[in-house]
C-alpha cells in the first residue's frame, strides 16, 4: 500500500482492513499440519524422538557410552554442542526420565544420524543409570526429548579462549564441544581441566590426548587426580585457581570464559576459587550434574498430587525431590533438566511448605508470588498439595 496523503491513506487502510477481515472469516479454522514451517519446526523441535541403542562402548568400569539412532528411521533433531537430551525409559513398571549431555558432535547427527550419550553408573538409588547398565542392549528402545539446554558456546557472549572444568561424568559435553568449536573457529583456544578420583576413572582420556596433539597449542588437556597412585606423574589434588594459572598463565586466565560441568560439590568449590578473578557472571557458564539432596531427617510426608483431573496421595521423603517422589509413585511427571533451569516441571503449590535453593529454581518473581515452584529442586517440609501438569511427551506416546 503506497503512502499518499492523510485522507486517502485512511480510506485505503479501511479497505485493507475490510479485506483482511474477509480473508480471516473465509479461512479454515484448522491449524495446517503439513506446511513448510510446520515441517521445519517438527524437524528442529520434535515433541518426542523414538531412539534405539545401536552400540555400547565401555569407557571405564562404571561409565558407558550408548550410541542412539532413530528407531523409526526419522531424521534426528540437530543440536548445539553442550546440550542434553531428556531420556524416558520404562523400568520396573515405572516410566522414569533423566537428562544426559550429548557427547557426540553436532556434525555427527548430519553425517550418521545418531547421538552418543555417556552415562555413569551412580551409587545409591540411581534409577535411570541402574536401568541403563542392567537392561540396555543393542536394539533397546528409549524415548527422548528434543535437544535442550543453554550450556553451549555463544560467540556474541563468550571469549574465544575457553577454560573448561569437568568433574566425573561432567566431561561428556566437553567431548562434544571441544572438537566442534576448534574446527569452526580458527581463533579458538580451549583448555580442559578434568577432575577425577583415580586414574582409572578417566573417560575419553586417549581421545583428549589425541586432540591435544592434533590441535597443538590450541587445545590443552590437563587431568587432575584426587587420589593418585605413586606412578601418576600428572597434576594431583583439586582443580584450584592456582593450578589453572600455573598451567595457562595469569593473563590467559583473566580473559577467558569458564565452562564448568559436574556435581554440585565441584560448582561450590569453583565458586570460591574463581571469586578473586571478579569475572562477570556471563563469562562463567554452568551445568549442574545432580542437585544436593534435601534435609534427610527421615521424615515422610503426604504429598497430594493433582494431575490430569485426578487426585492421588503418595509418600514423599524429606531428602528426596518432589519430582522423584512423584516418579516413584508411577505418575510420570514432566521433567527435563532436573536442575531448576528449564521450567518443564513447573507446578503450583496449593498447600504446604517446601525447602529449595533459590539460586537454582529459575523461577520468575511472579511465579514465586503466585505459588509456582519447580518440583525437581523442591523438597517437602510438611504435607503438601501440588498441582502438576501432564507430561505431553509420555502421554502422546503411551496414552
Amino acid at each position: 500500500m503506497k503512502v499518499k496523503n492523510g485522507l486517502t491513506d485512511l480510506i485505503l487502510f479501511g479497505k485493507h482492513t475490510r479485506k483482511r477481515n474477509s480473508l480471516f472469516k473465509s479461512a479454515s479454522a484448522e491449524i495446517p499440519s503439513d506446511g513448510a514451517m510446520n515441517r521445519l519446526a517438527s524437524r528442529l523441535h520434535p515433541a518426542v524422538q523414538r531412539l534405539q541403542v545401536d552400540h555400547i562402548t565401555e569407557e571405564t568400569a562404571d561409565i558407558r557410552t550408548f550410541r542412539l539412532s532413530a528407531a523409526d528411521g526419522a531424521d534426528l533433531a540437530p543440536f548445539r554442542a553442550g546440550q542434553y537430551l531428556s531420556l524416558t525409559y520404562e523400568y520396573q513398571g515405572l516410566l522414569i526420565s533423566r537428562p544426559y549431555s550429548i557427547s557426540s558432535t553436532p556434525s555427527q547427527v548430519f553425517r550418521g544420524n545418531y547421538y552418543d550419550i555417556t552415562i555413569r553408573k551412580a551409587a545409591g538409588n540411581a534409577f535411570f543409570s541402574e536401568a541403563a547398565f542392567s537392561e540396555w542392549r543393542e536394539g533397546t528402545r528409549v524415548l527422548s526429548s528434543a535437544p535442550n539446554g543453554a550450556f553451549y558456546y555463544e560467540p556474541q557472549r563468550d571469549s574465544d579462549s575457553l577454560i573448561c572444568i569437568a568433574g566425573g561424568s561432567g566431561v561428556t559435553p566437553f567431548r562434544s564441544m571441544i572438537e566442534e568449536e576448534l574446527e569452526k573457529r580458527e581463533s579458538m583456544k580451549i583448555a580442559l581441566f578434568y577432575g577425577i578420583g583415580a586414574e582409572n576413572d578417566e573417560a575419553f582420556g586417549e581421545e583428549f590426548r589425541s586432540l591435544s596433539g592434533r590441535w597443538g597449542g590450541r587445545f590443552v588437556y590437563i587431568p587432575v587426580v584426587q587420589s593418585p597412585t605413586e606412578s601418576w606423574t600428572g597434576k594431583k589434588g583439586f582443580i584450584s585457581l592456582d593450578l589453572i594459572k600455573e598451567a595457562l598463565g595469569v593473563e590467559n586466565v583473566q580473559e577467558s570464559s569458564f565452562f564448568i560441568c559436574g556435581p554440585e560439590g565441584l560448582h561450590s568449590f569453583m565458586d570460591h576459587e574463581l571469586e578473586p578473578l571478579q569475572r562477570p557472571s556471563k563469562f562463567i557458564r554452568r551445568e549442574n550434574y545432580g542437585i544436593a539432596a534435601g534435609d534427610s531427617n527421615g521424615k515422610i510426608y503426604k504429598l497430594t498430587v493433582m494431575t490430569r483431573g485426578a487426585r492421588r496421595i503418595i509418600d514423599a521423603a524429606a531428602g528426596e525431590s518432589l519430582v522423584t517422589a512423584i516418579e516413584r509413585a508411577g505418575l510420570a511427571p514432566p521433567a527435563w533438566c532436573r536442575s531448576g533451569d528449564c521450567g518443564w516441571c513447573r507446578s503450583r503449590l496449593i498447600e504446604g511448605e517446601i525447602t529449595t535453593d533459590d539460586s537454582l529454581t529459575g523461577l520468575r518473581a511472579a511465579d514465586s508470588k503466585f505459588g509456582w515452584i519447580h518440583p525437581c529442586v523442591s523438597y517437602p517440609a510438611s504435607d503438601i498439595t501440588l498441582e502438576v501438569p501432564s507430561n505431553p511427551i509420555i502421554y502422546s506416546y503411551y496414552g
